[in-house]
């Protein structure tokens, strides 16, 4: 694809950058990991961020903004996370084209790419620029590829009226029975992050971020600017449950969520989300995401299917019952700008990720940089 004469990209080191947060702001499909503030939250993990801004005629229309670290001393690897960006459907394949040969100049040993909600077009884009489709055996794993979103954009009688009949009870049953919902502060977040790990032990699953600190830098980071919220759940003085969600331009992230297991018959998850539904629309806001379903179910549901028992389907069965929209999310992709590296993989990707060796290299790469330090 050769761009006319009147597109051209720049690479940006700035620190700040309110042009592109403006444009991350009013782009669709787009939440807080393209920010500047979220580049400054990543760099207390070792990330350095960079922007490739695309103009045409001068303008800003798209681009992406890109984590990087060293790795082993002799490359580097990069993530695009929710990227890359443009303000409409006409530009975006034009747009990653650009951040694409800018990406040959930064030469990143190892990239991944996960793309915006939206913006599924650029799927052959990257296919026909030597990105293949990242197998979760490659760091970072379980990325978030389906969720379920709720259209703020109706009034709430109709965001009610799409709840399942069950899902309506629990929110009635719970106003009847007093718990309180209040937005939380910083002294709330140790017993948030307490609540997050009870829940991950009755599941028996390792909590993210392991430690209370990362929820406080996340706050410190964030909360200043309006681009974090905590709910909380109490009863009679007691934090119950409590969820963190992340809000940028129009969007509205329930990120993290925790429960004490104490009191379901007052259903304090159920509440603690129509509050949330309540205030973000309140808000202005136009969309809120409860990121993550696991992707079968997504699929599953989608083509008509009754969901399987696996031990993860309660989750999945309590957000679509608050009648969301499932969105499918492209893959993650990744590829080497090394060219020993893209090389060796346009020769015998295949054969050599089925034996292992890639895996192997790119784990040994990234050794250092642990799970939540790419997505948290």
């Amino acid at each position: 694809m050769n761009p006319p004469s009147s597109v051209q990209f720049e690479i940006d080191h700035a620190i700040k950058h309110p042009a592109w947060d403006e444009l991350v702001a009013r782009s669709p499909g787009v939440h807080h990991e393209q920010t500047t503030v979220w580049a400054a939250r990543k760099r207390r993990h070792g990330w350095q961020a960079y922007r490739i801004l695309v103009r045409e005629h001068g303008r800003l229309i798209g681009g992406a903004q890109v984590l990087h670290r060293r790795a082993l001393k002799l490359t580097s690897i990069g993530f695009i996370s929710r990227g890359p960006i443009a303000e409409s459907a006409e530009s975006i394949a034009l747009v990653t084209q650009q951040v694409i040969e800018g990406l040959k100049i930064t030469a990143h040993g190892y990239l991944v790419l996960l793309p915006s909600y939206i913006w599924t077009d650029i799927v052959p884009v990257l296919i026909a620029n030597g990105f293949h489709a990242k197998p979760d055996m490659l760091m970072p794993d379980h990325l978030v590829t389906a969720t379920t979103v709720i259209d703020l954009r109706q009034d709430l009688e109709t965001i009610l009226a799409k709840m399942n009949e069950s899902t309506r009870s629990c929110i009635r049953r719970g106003i009847k029975r007093g718990i309180e919902i209040v937005q939380g502060t910083a002294a709330d977040i140790d017993t948030m992050h307490q609540r997050m790990c009870q829940l991950c032990a009755r599941r028996e699953i390792v909590p993210e971020p392991a430690s209370a600190k990362e929820f406080h830098d996340i706050w410190e980071c964030l909360a200043p600017r309006g681009m974090a919220k905590l709910f909380v759940s109490r009863y009679q003085s007691e934090t119950i449950s409590a969820g963190l969600s992340f809000v940028y331009g129009e969007n509205m992230l329930a990120a993290k969520t925790g429960w004490s297991g104490e009191h379901p018959e007052l259903f304090p998850n159920h509440m603690k989300l129509w509050e949330m539904i309540k205030w973000a629309k309140a808000s202005g806001l136009k969309q809120l995401d409860l990121h993550h379903l696991v992707p079968a179910h997504a699929k599953a549901v989608l083509r008509g299917e009754e969901l399987v028992d696996d031990g993860y389907s309660g989750v999945t069965k309590f957000k679509l019952g608050f009648g969301g929209d499932i969105i499918v999310i492209p893959d993650s992709y990744y590829r080497s700008f090394n060219r020993a590296g893209q090389a060796a993989l346009k020769l015998g990707g295949a054969k050599l990720l089925a034996r292992g060796r890639i895996q192997r290299l790119v784990n040994r790469l990234s050794r250092n940089v642990p799970r939540w330090h790419w997505i948290g």
